[in-house]
């Protein structure tokens, strides 16, 4: 088991596939590119109406981490009317949906920041599940963990009651490996995702 925790200072500014805006990277498999990668965890803030870049062959989970929301279109007869497929419109809520699908997204009320994972579903299933209020989850020993701290500080103990605590402060990422005993993450305002 290992718990390594990605401060903001290593995130990386990147360039959205099509051009129209940047990306705060926390996490990539090693040796990927934006064109070939087995998954990618970001921030972005969306500033203005547009398309959304293309990853086909890839999953994506979207998740409101600020601002008064999003709809999004998807496919070509709903963005010629206009029409809303998906919506996020307070924070931590979580649409999924496939990265090759036309899609436009519109604002609903100025700018926001959103949190995206992308994977591709044939090398292995991520599931990405949102907490708004103080919770307290176990974490299984079969997969390996992403845990993200939107807005307080959460920590990490090894067992119910355990003095062993492990504290990720808000704003940073951890990586935990695959725990080789019961583990409990407990806080608010989290994302918890999961790869197996």
């Amino acid at each position: 088991m290992s718990i390594t925790l990605i401060h903001p200072t290593e995130f990386k500014q990147v360039p959205w596939k099509n051009g129209k805006g940047i990306t705060t990277e926390l996490a990539i498999n090693a040796g990927a590119t934006i064109e070939n990668f087995t998954f990618r965890i970001s921030i972005a803030s969306v500033n203005e109406d547009g398309p959304f870049s293309n990853f086909s062959g890839y999953t994506r989970h979207l998740v409101l981490l600020s601002g008064n929301g999003l709809h999004l279109s998807i496919g070509s007869e709903s963005i010629a009317l206009g029409l809303t497929s998906l919506s996020l419109e307070k924070p931590l809520d979580c649409v999924t949906f496939d990265g090759g699908s036309l899609t436009h997204g519109k604002l609903i009320s100025g700018s926001i920041r959103d949190f995206n994972v992308i994977f591709n579903p044939h090398v292995f299933t991520m599931k990405t599940n949102t907490y708004v209020d103080f919770s307290r989850i176990e974490l299984s020993s079969t997969n390996t963990y992403y845990v993200y701290a939107c807005e307080t500080d959460l920590c990490i103990k090894s067992q119910q009651g355990s003095a062993s605590t492990t504290r990720i402060p808000s704003g940073t990422m951890a990586k935990i490996e695959q725990p080789d005993e019961p583990l409990y993450l407990e806080g608010r305002q989290m994302i918890i995702i999961s790869a197996s």
